[in-house]
């Protein structure tokens, strides 16, 4: 059964049903139902901020969140938080769907996914981007750099095995995604940033070169690996 929120309404004075999720946190030195202020605080801006640069990037082409954010960003990655629950540590969480943030930007998909985000919410996307991101053979259209960045910023480590979160929405809707983040994927999330970053500054010292752009325009139709491309300027 979906759980739902109406402390809020659309422009058109009806009643907004926001999608509940749960976020477990375990493995915590903490008593049952407590968390340090700290650790929450990192962990909750953490998922904020993976969740505006990954709709970001779904919206806009990049996951950067420099200047002031949109309204109907900001508007949808201002979750709410319900309140702490027993089980480990279970911070209960309540999104707006994108739909209702900025109906028209959603109404279709994006570049690379034909079905409508309408229904999806910012934590939807931002669990999307957590498991591309740790799977090795994803083809990375659901995060950048950005975005790895701010994922990283959960407050986990390989020096504390035994903490660990995992996402899970309260509803049976089968378009809502789920995550689980602990010490060993960050571990591979950061080997995948150094690699995008390796990328970009071979591009960068390639670029810095004298460069036949003509020779290389004729033979790049755009579809290109970035290790292909770097064949092409040797």
């Amino acid at each position: 059964m979906l759980e739902t929120d109406h402390d809020c309404s659309a422009s058109d004075g009806r009643a907004v049903i926001n999608v509940r999720y749960q976020l477990r946190v375990t493995g915590l030195a903490e008593p049952d139902r407590t968390m340090r202020v700290s650790q929450l605080h990192k962990a909750l801006g953490a998922l904020a901020t993976t969740a505006r640069r990954a709709t970001s990037l779904v919206a806009t082409g990049s996951g950067s969140s420099r200047g002031r954010a949109a309204a109907w960003l900001a508007k949808a990655t201002d979750f709410t938080v319900t309140g702490l629950k027993p089980g480990s540590t279970v911070v209960e969480v309540a999104a707006l769907p994108l739909g209702v943030a900025d109906p028209e930007r959603f109404a279709q998909g994006d570049l690379w996914d034909t079905e409508s985000h309408a229904d999806f919410t910012v934590l939807d996307i931002a669990a999307r981007a957590i498991e591309e991101a740790k799977d090795p053979d994803s083809d990375g259209n659901w995060f950048d750099s950005f975005v790895l960045e701010s994922i990283l910023d959960f407050p986990v480590s390989t020096r504390e095995p035994a903490v660990s979160y995992a996402m899970n929405p309260v509803s049976a809707h089968s378009r809502h995604r789920s995550f689980v983040l602990d010490g060993h994927a960050k571990q591979g999330i950061r080997k995948r940033l150094q690699a995008i970053a390796g990328d970009q500054n071979r591009l960068r010292l390639r670029a810095s070169d004298s460069i036949d752009l003509d020779r290389i325009t004729d033979r790049w139709p755009g579809d290109e690996s970035i290790e292909e491309l770097m064949a092409m300027l040797d």
